[in-house]
């Protein structure tokens, strides 16, 4: 029986993942003349121009594990819409999720979130359970955006221009990203110790850097990062994630992550307001503090 930490490592590293796939990098795009050195270099040029973007999350976590000496499917579906203003420093996602087990839904909820004059407010809605607003203060990080990511990881790779296509009627280049491994796990490893940080309560279900750095080294397959370039302005319009882990201490599981983020507005003006609500959010300290209640019988039928 795998215990609960393991699981959680593996669902924390796919939520930090940024693939890779092997290869080297193209000599000149034949249509276009430009190199990959130099594509990569007009993308990390314009993404600082980036003022507002909104986009969508789509993340399938996909399970095989063996119960009992049976292979049993898991599944689980998530869709994040967002909106973030870097000059603002605020941003919103809501977040939609899924869980089933041999082809039965088994859970599913929706969370919501904002960033608001430095200050963390989330709402966690889930059947048979209580949603609490909650907030705690905490800084501005742009590396947590997705245009930051990306700059990030582009400073720590290489590019494999793969030629072009159009995405939803814009014309772009299709790259894909081949980072520097050893940067890749100081990577995680910084993102892990910021998550340690921002929260505290979650330290017993997170590995520890010797933990996630075997995860990384040792379970992972079948890595790709592809990104959908702009060919006018040089801003991503879709990117694609794709891994396979295996963990085969105790009974075998292997873990397969596909996900696809569209980007679908760049630069115009966005409204990012809490909604009334969330004025009564509790402290996230006073939330935890607080003794978990079971749901309410139903009532007794005469």
């Amino acid at each position: 029986m795998k215990t609960k930490a393991r699981k959680v490592g593996l669902l924390f590293l796919s939520l930090f993942l940024v693939a890779a796939t092997a290869g080297c990098p193209a000599p000149v795009d034949e249509l276009d003349r430009l190199t990959s050195a130099e594509l990569e270099e007009r993308i990390i040029d314009a993404l600082p121009a980036v003022e507002t973007v909104q986009f969508e999350q789509k993340t399938v976590h996909k399970f095989m594990d063996k119960v009992a000496g049976e292979v049993v499917d898991r599944r689980t579906t998530s869709t994040t819409i967002g909106v973030i203003d870097m000059v603002r420093k605020r941003s919103t996602a809501t977040s939609t999720w899924v869980s089933s087990w041999r082809e039965a839904v088994v859970s599913e909820g929706e969370a919501r979130g904002y960033f608001v004059d430095g200050v963390y407010y989330s709402k966690r809605s889930e059947p048979e359970m209580p949603a609490q607003w909650i907030k705690w203060e905490g800084p501005w990080n742009p590396m947590t955006l997705p245009t930051e990511m990306i700059i990030r990881w582009l400073n720590m790779s290489e590019l494999e221009l793969l030629g072009t296509e159009k995405v939803r009627g814009f014309n772009c280049f299709v790259v894909s990203v081949v980072p520097d491994m050893e940067m890749f796990f100081q990577e995680q490893m910084r993102k892990l110790q910021e998550t340690r940080h921002a929260f505290p309560e979650a330290v017993e279900e997170l590995p520890s850097p010797q933990e996630l750095e075997a995860m990384i080294r040792d379970k992972l397959r079948d890595l790709t990062f592809k990104l959908w370039v702009c060919k006018d302005t040089f801003l991503p319009v879709r990117e694609h994630q794709k891994w396979t882990g295996v963990d085969t201490f105790g009974d075998l599981e292997v873990i397969g992550v596909m996900d696809t983020t569209t980007y679908f507005v760049y630069n115009q003006p966005v409204t990012i307001d809490l909604p009334p609500e969330a004025a009564y959010a509790v402290c996230r300290e006073e939330f935890f503090d607080q003794p978990v209640m079971p749901p309410e019988p139903p009532p007794a039928i005469p």
